[in-house]
């Protein structure tokens, strides 16, 4: 399943603040808009939070992405996804 991910500025050309789900504007717990994340910069279609980050450490210059936890089979479909991570399954519609 793809799930669309967004790259924030603070500043209308500036400096990505962050990468959040979804195309919306991310809030906080309470609904307020998260600061820093008012122009969005770019979108990338990816199938899990960890293939977005590695995506965004590529397109930021910075090091290799590393997945929180170790991989485990998915337990609706067997593929490999990371439970102490996003628990996003990349093959199905997954979230655990």
């Amino acid at each position: 399943m793809r799930r669309i991910y967004t790259a924030w500025s603070d500043t209308e050309g500036g400096d990505i603040t962050g990468l959040s789900r979804g195309e919306d504007r991310p809030t906080t717990a309470d609904g307020e808009p998260l600061p820093g994340h008012v122009f969005p910069v770019w979108r990338l279609e990816a199938g899990s939070h960890e293939e977005a980050m590695a995506v965004y450490n590529i397109r930021r210059g910075f090091g290799p992405y590393k997945p929180l936890g170790e991989p485990a089979p998915c337990p609706a479909c067997g593929a490999p996804y990371y439970p102490e991570g996003s628990a996003q399954c990349w093959n199905c519609d997954h979230e655990g």
